[in-house]
């Protein structure tokens, strides 16, 4: 069978919304239950948001487009510095038009828009091996990709409420709280490769700049006058939403456990059937300098319990690689997605900085994925 002609390539705009959003209707992502990011009405709301800029590469049969991929920009830290790192993602590909060698040439494409010393992140589902083979086998020029570890993301359940475990006072933050909050987060945030500069300017106007998201999203956990953790919890709905499309046997089983809780935990919402979106909080600028996994839970539960009875199904919580927190979420009923996180760097040897601290304790905000 001769092989078909590569496809073509050039950006698009919000022009091409529309078509976009069905191809991302098209490539649904399977786990527990098979799902898409449903970005209507505008599908370029959520990377205008999250990104400081970003740029969105289609690949095209003859007319028709067949694939898009991104690179979305945000500051972050370098493993020297501060500055400008990038996310390769939000990518997808036709079924009948997959083996075209998208991957090698919309990264060959992409690549043309970073800085000529550039660092950034990617990340591929566990399982998909397709993916993952196709990503292994593409070379570009004075680039360099290595893995990571795993990106995990708990999907915790609001089901019933949970009692604190830490004995912390929990409250939402309040405009005075700015200066605690970044002495904070810069304690957390220090030398962990791709973890966000904090200054107070710029984390009033994060707060004020994402749809449905405001400062009193942020949740504070004090031992006393001493302020030791610190999340906020953001309802993507106005720019995103996980829409369900059927549920696999995993899938099953976790909706049948979750509504025979609710017939015990009145205030559950009943999970979305097949068609219907969940309801959740994305846990962002999550910060626990002490890395102890007894205050995050205390955080964590103080959201729950907030939002339980609302109509809300699940908080989403990242942890990388050996994260020392990961035990916060224990109490809860979690469901695990799991990727590879690889980190990408162009005219940038990866060998020093992977002998530094910011390689063990890699960033990753799930605004951004």
């Amino acid at each position: 069978m001769a092989a078909r002609a590569p496809l073509t390539f050039r950006p698009l705009d919000r022009s091409c919304g529309g078509r976009m959003q069905a191809i991302n209707r098209a490539c649904p992502i399977e786990a527990d239950f098979t799902f898409f990011f449903d970005r209507e009405p505008d599908f370029f709301a959520w990377p205008e948001a999250v990104f400081d800029r970003h740029v969105y590469l289609g690949g095209f049969a003859g007319k028709d487009l067949a694939a898009y991929a991104m690179l979305g920009f945000s500051q972050g830290w370098l493993g020297d510095h501060h500055g400008e790192l990038f996310y390769a993602g939000d990518a997808r590909v036709l079924p009948a038009e997959r083996g075209r060698g998208f991957t090698q040439d919309a990264g060959a494409s992409l690549r043309e828009q970073m800085p000529s010393r550039s660092l950034g992140y990617g990340i591929i589902k566990q399982g998909n091996d397709r993916a993952l083979g196709a990503f292994r086998r593409a070379s570009w020029p004075d680039t360099e990709v290595q893995l990571l570890g795993t990106l995990e993301v708990a999907n915790v359940l609001l089901l019933r409420r949970i009692k604190p475990r830490a004995g912390l006072v929990v409250r939402r933050a309040r405009p005075q709280d700015l200066p605690a909050m970044v002495a904070l987060m810069r304690r957390a945030y220090e030398q962990r490769l791709f973890a966000p500069p904090i200054t107070e300017p710029g984390l009033l106007a994060d707060a004020q700049g994402l749809p449905g998201f405001g400062l009193e999203c942020y949740y504070l956990a004090f031992r006393g006058d001493e302020l030791v953790g610190a999340l906020g919890a953001w309802d993507m709905d106005p720019v995103r939403r996980t829409k369900v499309l059927r549920y696999g046997w995993r899938g099953h089983a976790i909706r049948l456990a979750y509504q025979a809780g609710g017939l015990v935990f009145r205030s559950a919402a009943p999970l979305p059937l097949p068609g219907q979106s969940f309801r959740a909080l994305t846990i962002t600028r999550m910060a626990v300098p002490s890395a102890d996994p007894a205050i995050l839970g205390d955080l964590l539960t103080a959201v729950a319990n907030d939002h339980l009875g609302r109509g809300y199904h699940m908080m989403h919580v990242a942890f990388c690689g050996d994260d020392p927190l990961r035990p916060a979420v224990a109490p809860f009923m979690v469901q695990r997605f799991c990727s590879d996180l690889f980190v990408i760097g162009r005219g940038i040897a990866l060998g020093p900085l992977r002998r530094t601290s910011a390689w063990r304790s890699p960033y990753v905000d799930l605004r951004f994925i």
